[in-house]
């Protein structure tokens, strides 16, 4: 801060020690001079250029949250100014959820139970229409003992307030930092966010209470960014052993790339955790949660409202199968051009391929130098591709430079190239040059033609 805050605030608090520190907001321990009770209490100086009316309009959000008492938040006690400081008071109490934590994995019951209650209290945050909560478990609040946890969100609106006053993302500043390793993908591409930004991170928050670390982290924050947008969810089994299916595909759907293909808010999110609850094995039994029937919205509805804009793929004609490579028959679709390959073209080790056509009639592509460009060939203009898929596409649905697909280390991604027709990785519309990670089996939709990709 630019200057030393007075020790006492608004005429009814006096600052004791420093509990987060920052170069324009600071979390104090606080007490309250009426009643010598201990509180919470964040003090921000807010940019010279906003006037006293423009600060209090300001805190108007976070000043509704006052009447809001949720038994998983903490409560927001009183907000306001004082000089050219702006405060807001919250309940002090609890410890934070890393120190649960630092002991490693948390049981599997215990994690669910504890991300079921941070749920409840983020919906009653969306009520209000705040979104992109700070789940770091720093910022989480426990209460209670081994067989009587109560979870509390510890940011109850505080991010939100202080990017209004026009602060940004800063690592100087804990409670305005975006960490890569907690973000969601379109917190990091600086895209729109809603409800389903905080079931991301409740999700990240899930795995990593079971694993005991967190799903990506690279050597560098770029690294974990870019792990964080496009590389798939890590499996459980190996982490932790006796993880059942459900429970990775809860995180999986938890944690879609997508937002659309995530659970669509935070009621639905809840009562597939409910749900999961109920299918975990029994030997790590902590007290059950109580009231909530258990019904679901999984992932093959949520692919359902998004299913309409994709059109549906036209089978290749059987002519253009007639010559069958079968996946012991190596034909390379580049053969001939290793003259032409630039500098950036690697050589791909093992059996990277893309298979046109169903069930046993199938046109096996190898992928053995990439990049590489999908499209048509047009021998008018004298273009071709680096694989044409023209024969499978009697339609025309495929641009003469539609998508392509790279190697970078031991992952294949793939990206559109602003065609006209679009490009699909499963039920995912590619925006134009974003890539995306092709994992085994997944499945490509190229203007109207289906393929599948292997390796």
């Amino acid at each position: 801060m630019a200057q030393q805050p007075p020790k006492i605030i608004n005429n009814r608090y006096r600052l004791g020690p420093e509990l987060i520190s920052g170069s324009v907001a600071l979390l104090y321990s606080a007490t309250v001079l009426e009643t010598g009770e201990s509180v919470a209490l964040l003090l921000a100086e807010p940019p010279s250029r906003l006037d006293s009316i423009q600060r209090r309009r300001l805190l108007q959000p976070i000043q509704g949250l006052i009447s809001l008492l949720h038994p998983h938040l903490l409560h927001v006690r009183d907000v306001g100014l004082d000089g050219s400081y702006c405060f807001v008071v919250t309940d002090l109490r609890g410890r934070p959820l890393r120190e649960l934590m630092e002991s490693g994995a948390t049981p599997i019951k215990r994690a669910v139970e504890v991300v079921w209650q941070l749920a409840q209290g983020i919906s009653a945050l969306h009520t209000q229409n705040m979104f992109e909560s700070d789940l770091r478990p720093e910022r989480v609040i426990i209460e209670g003992g081994e067989h009587n946890i109560t979870a509390r969100v510890g940011d109850v609106g505080i991010r939100n307030f202080l990017w209004s006053l026009g602060y940004l993302d800063t690592s100087e500043n804990p409670l305005l930092q975006l960490d890569p390793r907690y973000a969601a993908p379109e917190q990091l591409k600086q895209t729109s966010t809603g409800p389903a930004t905080d079931v991301y991170t409740l999700g990240l928050l899930l795995f990593e209470m079971i694993a005991g670390h967190v799903p990506f982290e690279g050597r560098t924050p770029a690294e974990t960014r870019a792990m964080q947008m496009s590389a798939p969810v890590p499996l459980l089994q190996p982490l932790r052993g006796q993880t059942s299916g459900e429970l990775q595909f809860f995180i999986e759907q938890a944690m879609a790339k997508h937002p659309s293909l995530r659970f669509k808010d935070m009621n639905t999110f809840s009562q597939a955790l409910v749900k999961l609850m109920a299918a975990l094995p029994q030997q790590e039994s902590n007290p059950p949660l109580q009231g909530h029937a258990f019904q679901t919205t999984l992932l093959d509805q949520a692919i359902d409202d998004i299913q309409s804009t994709r059109p549906k793929p036209v089978p290749p004609p059987p002519a253009a199968l007639e010559t069958l490579d079968f996946l012991d028959r190596e034909t390379n679709p580049m053969e001939g051009q290793e003259d032409e390959l630039d500098e950036r073209t690697v050589q791909v080790p093992g059996r990277a391929r893309l298979l046109v056509g169903q069930s046993e009639r199938k046109k096996v592509i190898l992928l053995n130098h990439l990049p590489a460009t999908l499209g048509r060939a047009d021998p008018n203009r004298k273009l071709s591709p680096d694989i044409d898929l023209s024969p499978y596409d009697p339609k025309r649905s495929i641009s003469r430079k539609h998508a392509r697909i790279i190697r970078e280390g031991d992952l294949f991604y793939i990206e559109d190239l602003k065609s006209r027709n679009k490009t699909w990785l499963g039920e995912l519309e590619l925006t134009p040059y974003e890539r995306q990670l092709l994992r085994r089996h997944d499945t490509i939709q190229i203007g109207l033609l289906e393929l599948i990709f292997e390796y």
